[in-house]
């Protein structure tokens, strides 16, 4: 009986003897993971040299050990320096000083795996071709990106969607609309990048203050059918005074087409018989805007 007890407590001192063994094998390789980490980071191996373009730099991986990564020269987010990050900086020094990358990277908080938050910003903007284009994407073309889940997507869209409004207000609050310049801003935003013909209208009263915006056909690629009836109804449905048509050009190109300058002419002639007055019709392409009053193709009826 003894014997056996005995047997029995020399196996369990085996195992604990087993077990602590293990355990001091494991804490060795994590200090060498760690000292060759550190090694590497004395070297320069992690961050490394601005400049230095394709080497071959030492991330950890979740066990701490050192694994290697490409990298194309340029410090990962979380090797500068805090004051140096985006956020630390908008902070510090005012959005205002930061690059259009980081802007971005701040509303997506977040990389991947691979691509720090700054990377993936400036791969957007690059893929899409700068601020613009970036923010005037639909939430399916913005899924499709690798990289971009729905709340970055969300995000991006909740951005765009706020300088609508804020240009919207700025409409409606101005004492009256006075020209081209008034709406540029809002407009290029609205239907400036849109693929499709979008024929639209800025409703004004007496004193040519904005009563709405309304878009009211939708056509093709390169044209769009208009109804001058419908163009009635809706002015009569506002009850507006005035008002100052718009289209889209998604060819690029916001010259006014001849046939851009016919329809004009004809809904002048038809609103004349209901008292209103057409002060303008814009053409957008992208943020650049075409008045036909500017150009002398409507008298101009703005107020002085």
């Amino acid at each position: 009986m003894a014997m056996a007890k005995r047997h029995v407590e020399g196996a369990h001192g085996r195992g604990v003897a087993r077990s602590r063994s293990a355990r001091g094998r494991k804490r060795a390789r994590a200090a060498s993971a760690k000292s060759h980490w550190g090694t590497a980071r004395r070297r320069g191996r992690i961050g490394g040299l601005a400049g230095h373009k394709g080497r071959t730099d030492l991330v950890a991986n979740e066990a701490g050990a050192p694994v290697a990564q490409r990298s194309a020269g340029v410090p990962r987010l979380l090797e500068l320096p805090r004051r140096e990050r985006p956020r630390e900086r908008a902070l510090s020094e005012g959005v205002h000083r930061l690059r259009d990358s980081e802007l971005v990277a701040l509303i997506l908080r977040t990389g991947t795996g691979e691509r720090d938050a700054v990377v993936l910003a400036r791969s957007l903007l690059e893929h899409f071709g700068g601020v613009y284009r970036l923010l005037c994407q639909d939430a399916k073309a913005l899924l499709q990106v690798e990289g971009l889940g729905e709340a970055k997507v969300a995000a991006l869209l909740a951005v765009r969607e706020l300088l609508l409004r804020s240009e919207l207000t700025v409409l409606r609050d101005a004492p009256e609309v006075t020209g081209a310049d008034s709406a540029r801003r809002y407009l290029g935003l609205h239907v400036g990048h849109l693929e499709r013909e979008v024929f639209g209208m800025m409703l004004l009263n007496s004193r040519h203050r904005l009563l709405a915006i309304e878009d009211v056909f939708i056509g093709t690629i390169d044209r769009t059918t208009v109804h001058p009836r419908e163009v009635v109804k809706c002015c009569l449905r506002y009850n507006a005074a005035a008002v100052v048509f718009f289209h889209n050009h998604p060819s690029g190109d916001p010259t006014p087409s001849q046939g851009d300058m016919e329809l004009t002419r004809r809904l002048v002639g038809v609103l004349e018989t209901v008292d209103v007055h057409v002060l303008d019709h814009f053409v957008i392409a992208g943020m650049e805007l075409e008045s036909m009053a500017e150009l002398g193709m409507i008298q101009s009826q703005y107020h002085a």
